[in-house]
């Protein structure tokens, strides 16, 4: 009896901490939700990339980053706190994948004012079957499976456009997934 009270208390606790740590993304994020805009802040890509990375570090999974050295210090518009989340959210689904390696690459787009990053990884990938959904609030593969509430990719989605950029995901992979986004560089002071 007491392992079993001591167990309840372990998936109250893991819960509480998961719907606190929920709430602060979402309050630190809310902009994103809203119909305005980020324009007057930014944040530093790169930074926010390794910063989000480095929350896996417990896990099995490799991080590789290129493209960040040349860079600089280029800003994207955004919040430094919404870039991490999104970064945070798209690893989580890598992992949650199988994922044993995730490439993020960046680089300058010489024709606009865009950065681009691309996320890959080498997980389970998405079918075909739920690509045109993925990126819907609240859609879940997970649904009915004891996991997944489907905040994940309509959230990053919503963060991304927020901040004046886009997401997409490429054409059908052989396995993993390859996610395309496009930031704005940051161009006031």
């Amino acid at each position: 009896m007491n392992g079993d009270l001591k167990n309840a208390s372990d998936v109250t606790e893991s819960l509480s901490e998961w719907i606190k740590e929920s709430f602060n993304v979402l309050t630190r994020t809310r902009s994103a939700f809203t119909s305005s805009k980020i324009t007057d802040e930014s944040a530093q890509l790169a930074e926010a990339i390794r910063n989000a990375a480095s929350g896996f570090a417990h896990y099995d999974t490799q991080f590789e980053i290129t493209g960040a050295e040349s860079l600089g210090s280029l800003r994207v518009v955004g919040q430094q706190d919404m870039i991490e989340a999104l970064f945070g959210e798209l690893f989580q689904n890598a992992v949650e994948a199988g994922a044993g390696r995730v490439l993020v690459s960046l680089d300058k787009d010489p024709e606009s004012i865009l950065v681009n990053c691309h996320v890959e990884d080498n997980g389970a990938g998405i079918p075909e079957s739920i690509r045109e959904r993925i990126f819907e609030d609240f859609f879940s593969s997970h649904r009915g499976k004891g996991s997944g509430m489907g905040i994940g990719l309509g959230f990053v989605r919503r963060l991304i456009e927020a901040c004046g950029g886009s997401i997409s995901l490429t054409p059908i992979q052989e396995t993993g997934a390859h996610f395309v986004l496009k930031f704005v560089l940051f161009t006031g002071h």
